[in-house]
């Protein structure tokens, strides 16, 4: 940019705390491909901004063309300066994907190796990586995307694939944010799934009940789920759960 070349070095801010920054985030490169890195960077994101400029806020064909080949010509000048291994260690960190994962794996907690494994799966089962659309989320109902928590599985100990089962649920993941929003142990969101689980299935078996016995029990059921739910989130916690999409299942229950 214009910009560095007025300043030349000058431009790289070199207090410790941005350097400790740029450490953390791209200390897995060379100094001098991470300066030729983010020039690659700053020079395509300003071509960009141009097209979108110039658009007027109207997307024509050609701008698309326009943009696809910024995307491919930044692609072909990041390949040419890093090695093989420094492009995959760049994307696991930038891609789409790598910030999908970072998400949803967030409470399974992989090691850098299992990281590096579920990665390379995702990736592979992608006809275009940098557009995923088969991502390790949710239930399996899709044939590849059962196909690739396969091979996750096979991957992982038996143990781990448990974990990684429980803590990529989006119950579970919800749960764990607002555990992790309130200052809450960790422990605490596997014992409000577990709780929940025998809740909610002693309250479809009530619900199932004829209708003289149901409202007691439901009652009984709401005021049991309250006082265990604020016994291990508290008050404030109870009410930020109910009004979360995982407590919608007691939000209509009468429990005051």
């Amino acid at each position: 940019s214009r910009l560095k070349e007025l300043l030349g070095p000058d431009a790289n801010s070199t207090d410790e705390w941005s350097q400790m920054l740029r450490e953390r985030e791209f200390g897995y490169l060379p100094s001098d491909k991470v300066d030729r890195m983010q020039n690659i960077l700053a020079d395509y994101k300003e071509l960009r901004a141009k097209v979108y400029q110039n658009s007027l806020g109207v997307s024509l064909p050609e701008d698309q063309k326009k943009l696809q080949l910024i995307k491919k010509e930044q692609r072909a000048d990041l390949e040419a300066l890093f090695t093989s291994d420094e492009l995959e260690a760049y994307e696991m960190r930038t891609s789409t994907i790598a910030s999908i994962l970072r998400n949803n794996l967030r409470s399974f907690k992989p090691t850098e190796e299992e990281y590096r494994t579920i990665y390379r799966l995702t990736k592979a089962a992608n006809q275009d990586p940098q557009s995923p659309r088969l991502l390790p989320i949710g239930s399996a109902d899709n044939p590849a995307l059962v196909q690739l928590q396969a091979d996750i599985e096979a991957a992982l100990s038996p143990e781990r694939f448990e974990t990684y089962l429980l803590t990529t649920n989006p119950e579970y993941i919800a749960m764990d944010r607002l555990a992790t929003r309130l200052g809450l142990p960790s422990t605490v969101t596997s014992q409000v799934i577990s709780a929940t689980k025998i809740l909610q299935q002693r309250m479809a078996e009530a619900q199932s009940n004829n209708p003289t016995v149901r409202r007691s029990e439901i009652d009984a059921i709401a005021a049991e789920a309250k006082a265990q739910l604020t016994s291990l989130l508290g008050p404030r916690g109870y009410q930020a759960y109910r009004n979360q999409s995982i407590g919608k299942w007691i939000a209509g229950i009468r429990d005051e």
